[in-house]
């Protein structure tokens, strides 16, 4: 427990998204909770993306213990300058009817809000979740001296990364 820059009690948890939400519910709160939301985070979370989701798995650590739970995500191409402003409101707003109908217990909603203003959104389309198959590449690959870590890797991605020193996989 710590006093954050605004004064306000605040807790640090080293473990996971959903290890956070399990000791919120079960030790730290002392007030019961209309409902779990988890994000904002980069970068949708679309078919089998769910499955690796820290946000997705912290919305579900709320349904299982009974609470009715959102994963947000925000379609902004992993750009870490974006305005996660309109995406909060929108689901701030879409809460507070949510919850104010009844959300049913031990059921989790995943919204993907676009990188777009309020004003933008054309509207909101409930579907169930799809499947999204990518191909990924995997690189073999004995790193070069100097990098922190030694030995053979093996990179799974569906995209270039920046590594160590500046080093850039061509095959990821």
């Amino acid at each position: 427990l710590f006093r954050s820059a605004l004064g306000m009690a605040a807790y640090a948890v080293a473990g996971t998204p959903s290890d956070c939400v399990k000791v919120a519910l079960s030790t730290l709160l002392d007030m019961p909770i209309d409902v779990v939301v988890s994000g904002i985070n980069h970068g949708p979370n679309l078919g089998s993306d769910v499955i690796y989701s820290g946000t997705v798995s912290a919305a579900l650590e709320g349904a299982i213990l009974g609470k009715p739970s959102v994963a947000v995500s925000l379609l902004n191409g992993h750009n870490k300058a974006a305005d996660f402003t309109h995406a909060a409101e929108y689901v701030a707003r879409a809460l507070e009817k949510m919850v104010a109908g009844g959300m049913p217990t031990k059921t989790i909603y995943n919204v993907n809000f676009p990188a777009v203003s309020l004003h933008e959104v054309a509207g909101v389309k409930m579907t169930k979740l799809g499947t999204r198959i990518r191909k990924h590449t995997l690189c073999h690959h004995h790193p070069k001296h100097g990098l922190r870590f030694q030995g053979y890797c093996i990179w799974c991605s569906n995209r270039p990364r920046i590594l160590a020193h500046g080093y850039q996989r061509a095959c990821e």
